[in-house]
């Protein structure tokens, strides 16, 4: 809705992504939610160049996101899924459940293979897991799988649920890299001239693809 205003607005800003991020020492116990289509994961193989944006090579053709030679030109996975973050208070003695937060969880192959062999013994459909950082710059983090799920074990919980998570799925898939067109990537990259040859004009699409496997 267009709105109508002078300079008196003090609330004008920018939304500030926000998306699951380790704390120093702390551990959460989260549990993950499935897109609509039933997968915990989206994902696309992505470079970094000031921000995140999506690989445009195919297997037959090799685009100037990877010919161009800058400091991570070798595409790597980025990986989304949406988490439920539980947030208890003691009482009684006991452990109970205050209220959550719902975040996109954004992160490289390292962390999908962890996920990867936990859901082989604890599904990650009935399990939350218990996540520890233990670095927070480099988002280092061990996973623990729990012995059930909170928020899918409850009907009511996880109908409520999978209702809010509905907006956050496409945080989650616009948090994975920003999908940009040729013309973007080259001023992005600052290349001035479509064809432009370089170093790296020989290499093998394999051998780039591979080497982030």
């Amino acid at each position: 809705m267009i709105e109508s205003f002078g300079t008196e607005r003090d609330d004008i800003q920018g939304s500030k992504f926000q998306k699951y991020k380790g704390k120093d020492g702390r551990t959460d116990q989260v549990g993950l939610i499935p897109f609509p289509d039933g997968k915990f994961f989206k994902g696309a193989r992505c470079h970094f160049k000031e921000r995140a944006f999506q690989c445009k090579s195919t297997g037959s053709k090799k685009e100037i996101c990877c010919t161009h030679s800058y400091e991570q030109n070798r595409p790597f996975y980025r990986i989304a899924t949406v988490v439920i973050v539980y947030n208890f208070v003691d009482k009684d003695g006991k452990q109970s459940l205050r209220d959550y937060t719902l975040l996109p969880w954004i992160f490289r192959e390292a962390m999908y293979n962890t996920l990867k062999m936990s859901d082989k013994d604890f599904p990650l459909a009935a399990h939350d897991l218990k996540l520890t950082c233990s670095d927070e710059k480099f988002q280092k983090i061990s996973v623990l799988p729990c012995k059930n799920s909170i928020w899918s074990g409850n009907a009511k919980l996880k109908e409520k649920v999978l209702k809010e998570a509905q907006p956050i799925f496409e945080d989650a898939i616009r948090g994975i890299g920003a999908d940009l067109g040729l013309i973007d990537i080259r001023e992005l990259l600052c290349v001035d001239e479509p064809g432009i040859t370089d170093a790296n004009a020989n290499i093998s699409l394999d051998d780039v693809m591979g080497a982030t496997e």
